[in-house]
């Protein structure tokens, strides 16, 4: 930053923080949804050919993924569309995948995750 203070330039912190309630239009509802992780049941994913891909897709709101120590190839897209947990159970699992590895989809004010 320059000293001479009569030199307008940098940046500046915008006050206040964009928040539900300071953003957007007055007409479009501002719900807040408390998203839980962690809650449902515990899922052990072995190493293998999209085996990642058949738990998330199996998985519930909530459920926590335990991949085990291997190696595990992706070779499909995986649509996460609710709260999930993936772990490691032990040592790191190397997670391989043969397309883009990760995008975000944005759609109606929600976030689509693909893996």
């Amino acid at each position: 930053m320059p000293s001479d203070k009569s030199i307008k330039a940098g940046i500046t912190e915008v006050k206040p923080h964009a928040t539900p309630e300071n953003t957007g239009v007055a007409w479009y509802p501002k719900v807040e949804q408390e998203v839980r992780f962690n809650i449902g049941k515990k899922i052990r994913v072995s190493p293998g050919e999209n085996t990642l891909f058949e738990a998330v897709r199996n998985a519930e709101y909530g459920d926590v993924l335990e991949l085990a120590e291997g190696d595990y190839l992706m070779t499909k897209s995986i649509e996460v569309n609710h709260p999930i947990t993936v772990r490691a159970k032990g040592k790191k699992p190397t997670i391989r995948f043969e397309k883009t590895p990760f995008s975000i989809l944005k759609t109606a004010g929600r976030s689509h995750y693909m893996i």
